[in-house]
């Protein structure tokens, strides 16, 4: 039967009859039933408001019939009288239009073919189901329905965008996805676990699985966090320490949040499994960073303060020089200037045991002057000279310095006691003057005895600080005049009584400030003193230590 197409509202068909008591419209089907106006009327209703449409072809796939709502695909030109392949802009979603072809060709039905419309931001994707159409045995076309998936397809492309930017983070953040059924005690996974732990990409283990990775500890406590999880519906998380198969340490991180059914109860617990083996990491290079720039600070401090420390000892140095330049050296000068004016009297009263007298007066003030002079360049050195630090054996350094003294003065009565093994870390060169200073002192002073006597030894304080002594019986001092002890070119005794120039034991606290020690002394007059001082980098042997006069 030859159609003729008509569009009333929307309505396209390949054939119609029109009377003035009835409208026809003829459908291809198994029996041509005839729809009156009323019919048509409730037919438009339907396709205005139903989601698919309804269409016929014949037997060379030509659409005749093609009948649908306005809002189902708009703007789409007529697609009657040709094939679907023939439409511009219409691809296959999959397959080809070939294969679509020899499906029809071969007269078998389809079932959701899906092809899209038009390009770029007005692209429209369509689903179609067909089956073929015979009359007595002859193959007359197809019929089918069609349906506009658009925004389902849209959907869907947002859909795998989101699960691919949420594998890309999950990959880039090393965290997978899991949830745990509490009915079924089933524990199911997001992809990557596997690579996580470094178990293999299909890696889905169940809780009792995951946990045997774990240590007993952290093994309790992911059960507690699933018990109270599941009771209180209270959310957890816990670090975890577990071990990967290629024995790597890795410290991961795990999440959950209970979800509850309609009743409050938990039905089961989702969450996340994170591996922050790099955070851990940088957390403790952080933390070894940190303690490094703490450790840099503190010897910044320590140097600064030493530094310091220094210059205040050069500033009393350069303040001793001016008192020595202003006070010390101007009496030989003056001496010096008097006995050349006497002596200049005497030679012209050709008195020359006078002018003798006076030379000798001279000469006494000229050595008295370069004594000041040799003491200053003393200070100088002991101010300025690097420290050379090393092992020193002290026991050895007194014996010598004994021996010396010993060499120089062999017909003194004298008893020396060095006690063995004291052994420091310091300036040898520095530690020897300071020897030098407190056992010549000590043998100076105990001149006047008959049976003098030095001891040199150390002990260990409660401080577990090592304590270096040079004791002797000799003329010791006023304890009242203590506080002039160490300074520059101080005596407590007049130097026709016991000569000196007053620099030695300036001299032996300097080296002592500059070990990071401290010297004191105690002593009383006509019975003798003791010089006692310590050093920063001193080796303690508490063992050999005991307490002074024991």
């Amino acid at each position: 039967m030859a159609r003729n197409p008509q569009k009333p509202s929307g309505i396209t068909s390949a054939s119609a009859a029109q009377s003035s008591r009835r409208s026809r419209i003829q459908l291809k089907g198994d029996a041509h039933d005839e729809l009156d106006a009323q019919e048509l009327a409730h037919l438009r209703a339907i396709k205005d408001t139903a989601t698919v449409w309804y269409w016929e072809q014949d037997s060379e796939f030509r659409f005749t019939v093609d009948i649908r709502g306005a809002g189902h695909v708009p703007q789409e030109p007529s697609i009657i009288g040709i094939r679907r392949w023939e439409a511009p802009d219409c691809f296959p979603l999959h397959g080809t239009w070939e294969d679509h072809r020899r499906c029809l060709e071969a007269h078998l039905p389809f079932r959701e073919f899906e092809f899209q419309v038009g390009r770029g931001v007005n692209v429209r994707y369509i689903s179609t189901t067909g089956v073929p159409v015979f009359e007595q045995g002859r193959f007359v076309g197809y019929r089918g329905t069609a349906m506009n998936i658009t925004a389902l397809k849209r959907a869907q492309q947002a859909y795998e965008r989101a699960q691919v930017l949420a594998v890309l983070g999950a990959r880039l953040g090393k965290v997978v996805g899991w949830s745990f059924d509490l009915a079924s005690r089933r524990m199911e996974w997001s992809r990557g676990l596997g690579d996580l732990l470094s178990k293999g990409r299909n890696y889905e283990p169940g809780r009792s699985r995951l946990l045997k990775l774990l240590s007993k500890g952290a093994r309790r406590m992911v059960v507690s966090a699933f018990w109270k999880s599941s009771l209180d519906r209270q959310p957890f998380d816990v670090e975890l320490h577990p071990m990967a198969d290629d024995g790597k340490q890795v410290w991961m991180r795990l999440v959950g949040e209970p979800v509850c059914s309609a009743g409050g109860t938990v039905d089961r617990i989702d969450g996340a499994l994170q591996d922050i083996s790099d955070s851990k990491a940088s957390q403790e290079r952080l933390s070894a960073l940190t303690e490094q720039l703490s450790l840099l600070n503190r010897e910044l401090g320590t140097r600064v303060q030493e530094r310091t420390r220094e210059l205040e000892l050069v500033n009393a140095d350069l303040r001793g020089f001016a008192h020595v330049l202003a006070h010390d050296l101007k009496a030989p000068l003056a001496a010096i200037q008097g006995f050349s004016a006497a002596m200049e009297e005497a030679l012209a009263r050709e008195d020359s045991a006078r002018a003798a007298h006076f030379a000798s007066r001279i000469r006494a003030g000229g050595q008295r002057m370069n004594d000041y002079v040799e003491a200053l360049l003393s200070l100088a050195e002991m101010a300025q000279a690097p420290l050379v630090v090393a092992n020193v054996d002290l026991t050895a350094i007194c014996a010598d310095v004994v021996d010396e003294l010993r060499a120089a003065e062999h017909d003194r009565n004298m008893s020396v006691t060095i006690e063995e093994g004291m052994e420091v870390r310091g300036d040898r060169r520095l530690l020897r003057v300071l020897l030098e200073n407190l056992i010549g002192n000590a043998w100076k002073f105990t001149r006047r005895r008959e049976a003098a006597w030095i001891r040199i030894s150390s002990w260990v304080d409660p401080a577990g600080i090592r304590v270096f002594s040079v004791q002797d019986n000799g003329a010791g001092f006023n304890m009242e005049f203590a506080g002039r002890l160490f300074g520059d070119f101080q005596r407590l005794h007049a130097a026709d009584e016991f000569p000196g120039t007053g620099i030695g034991l300036s001299n032996a606290q300097r080296i002592v400030n500059r070990h990071g020690g401290r010297i004191w002394a105690e002593a009383r007059e006509g019975e003798g003193a003791v010089f006692r001082f310590t050093l920063a980098d001193t080796s303690i042997d508490a063992d050999r230590g005991c307490a002074p006069g024991s």
